[in-house]
C-alpha cells in the first residue's frame, strides 16, 4: 500500500485519525442487538437534521414499553437468536405497530419473566412465534410451553377457530424433520431429570408443531437474506392477525391483486435497503 500510494498514505492517515476522534458507535456483532444499534444510529443521524427527532423517538419507544397488550407471542433461545433474527424480527414488528413479547428479551443469561407474566402473554398474543433452533430443545420450560400452546390448540374452550391464537414455527438451522422424529440436538430420550410420560408430551407437542406450515431460516444460505426473510414472516404474522379482505371476488380483483403485489414488493425492497445500508 506504501509503494503504491506514497502521496496518499499521509492525508489517509490524518483523515482514520480525524474520523476515530469522532463521536460514534461501536458495533460489536457477537453482544450487540441488531435492531436496537440500528435503531440508535439511525436516531443519531435524525439529530442532526431536527433537534426534536430524537425526543419523539424516546417518546415512542416509552409508549411502546407501558402497552400491556400484545399481539404476538415469541419464544425463542436467545444464545441462538436474541443478537440477530430476534432483535430484528420484533423491530419490523413494532414499526408495523404490532406489539410482541419476546420472553427474555434484553435480559442477562439467568434473567426471565415470571411464568404467570408467559403465561398471560401467551392468552392475549393473536400469534405464537416458536423459533426452533439448534439449542431449543435442551430446555425444559421451553418443550412445556410448547405442549401448553399446542394443547391450547386442541382445547374444546376454543372451539371456534378463529378465536384460536395462530401458531407459527420458525425451522432456524434445523430442518423440520429433525424435530418431527426428535432426532440430533432434538433427540431428549435421555433429557436428565425428564420421565417418560413428561418426553411422550414433549414429542407429542413438537410432532403437531412440525407439521404447521411455517418457514425455514437458514443462516448460512447464500440465497436467504436475512432481512427479506424476516419481512416474509412479518407479512405471514400480519395474515394470520387478520381475516383479511376477500380480494379474490369481485370484477376487479386481478387488478387489485396485481396492486398489491406491486406495493408488497416495494415495501420489501425498502426494507432491504435498509439492511444494506446499515451493514
Amino acid at each position: 500500500m506504501k509503494e503504491r500510494y506514497p502521496d496518499k498514505i499521509a492525508s489517509w492517515s490524518k483523515a482514520l485519525k480525524d474520523v476515530g476522534g469522532l463521536d460514534g458507535f461501536v458495533y460489536e456483532s457477537g453482544k450487540t442487538l441488531q435492531w436496537e444499534k440500528s435503531e440508535e444510529i439511525v436516531a443519531k443521524v435524525e439529530s442532526y437534521l431536527s433537534q426534536n427527532m430524537l425526543l419523539d423517538q424516546r417518546k415512542k419507544r416509552t409508549n411502546l414499553m407501558e402497552t400491556v397488550a400484545y399481539d404476538v407471542f415469541i419464544r425463542h433461545w436467545r444464545e441462538d437468536t436474541q443478537l440477530n433474527a430476534v432483535s430484528v424480527l420484533r423491530g419490523i414488528l413494532l414499526s408495523r405497530g404490532i406489539t410482541p413479547f419476546v420472553v427474555g428479551y434484553g435480559k442477562n443469561e439467568r434473567e426471565t419473566e415470571p411464568i404467570s407474566e408467559v403465561l398471560n402473554a401467551m392468552k392475549s398474543s393473536k400469534v405464537h412465534v416458536i423459533l426452533l433452533s439448534p439449542n431449543f430443545a435442551s430446555s425444559k420450560r421451553f418443550l412445556e410451553e410448547v405442549v401448553h400452546i399446542m394443547n391450547t390448540q386442541d382445547s374444546s374452550e376454543a372451539s371456534d377457530a378463529s378465536r384460536k391464537p395462530k401458531v407459527l414455527p420458525i425451522f432456524y438451522d434445523v430442518e423440520p424433520s429433525i424435530v418431527r422424529h426428535q432426532q440430533k440436538d432434538y433427540d431428549f430420550s435421555k433429557f436428565p431429570g425428564s420421565t417418560e410420560e413428561e418426553r411422550e408430551r414433549w414429542a407429542s407437542a413438537l410432532r403437531k408443531l412440525s407439521l404447521l406450515h411455517g418457514f425455514e431460516y437458514k443462516t448460512n444460505s447464500k440465497d436467504q437474506f436475512q432481512w427479506d426473510s424476516l419481512y416474509d414472516i412479518v407479512k405471514h404474522v400480519e395474515a394470520r392477525m387478520t381475516s383479511g379482505i376477500p380480494w379474490n371476488d369481485g370484477p376487479y380483483a386481478e387488478e387489485i391483486n396485481q396492486v398489491l403485489k406491486v406495493l408488497e414488493l416495494q415495501e420489501k425492497s425498502r426494507f432491504s435497503r435498509g439492511y444494506l445500508w446499515l451493514q
